[in-house]
């Protein structure tokens, strides 16, 4: 019988920052566990990473990101990519942003498709002629 893992220490400490921003842009029925698995993945829940090409904080947005992230989303205007409680809720909010421009019907594949469009652009994975 298979058994769930237990959530990495330092996820514990971003719990609720992460439940709470999910819900507040998805919704309810937020897939709380992707942006979990997001920021695992991305930073390893380190909010001082930067990556060797300058991907900054949780969310490991690179600069012109996060510049972009805050003329888009004016709650987020003060770009703060290594503060947990902004990279969060940029993660969320972009996400959300990714998800309503990506044209697929099955929900697991447009998850796949918008994460795919957060590391590589929106238009990475679309058919090309």
């Amino acid at each position: 019988m298979a058994h769930a893992a237990e959530p990495p220490t330092a996820a514990l400490k971003y719990r609720s920052d992460v439940i709470r921003s999910a819900r507040m842009d998805w919704g309810l029925n937020a897939p709380v566990a992707d942006f979990a698995a997001q920021l695992h993945q991305e930073s390893g829940w380190n909010p001082a990473a930067r990556s060797p090409v300058g991907a900054q904080g949780l969310a490991q947005f690179m600069p012109s990101t996060s510049d972009w992230i805050a003329g888009v989303f004016p709650a987020l205007s003060s770009r703060e990519p290594y503060n947990p409680g902004w990279a969060i809720r940029a993660l969320v909010s972009y996400d959300r942003w990714l998800w309503q421009r990506v044209a697929v019907p099955d929900g697991c594949e447009r998850m796949a498709m918008t994460l795919s469009a957060y590391n590589g652009g929106l238009g990475w994975g679309e058919p090309r002629p």
